[in-house]
């Protein structure tokens, strides 16, 4: 299981080619995992490690299972 996601991260892989955006997972002090896992097929597929997300104090994800909780709410940039 990661301790941290960061969610469409800015991701350099030192060739010097352009950043990419991918989801980064950390366990610990090291990067345990890059990228996204879905597909045209499976597009609502979570990423590896996260198998609870709790928001707002309740659970949203047990298992790798959605719960069908939906606590949160959008956050959208603020226009301009």
């Amino acid at each position: 299981m990661l301790d941290l996601k960061i969610s469409g991260g800015q991701v350099l892989d030192g060739t010097g080619t352009p950043a990419v955006r991918a989801d980064v997972g950390v366990t610990g002090d090291s990067i345990t995992a890059v990228g996204d896992l879905a597909t045209y097929e499976d597009p609502h597929r979570y990423a590896a490690g996260i198998e609870h997300v709790i928001v707002n104090g309740r659970a949203v994800v047990r298992g790798g299972e959605h719960t069908g909780n939906l606590p949160g709410r959008v956050l959208r940039p603020a226009a301009g």
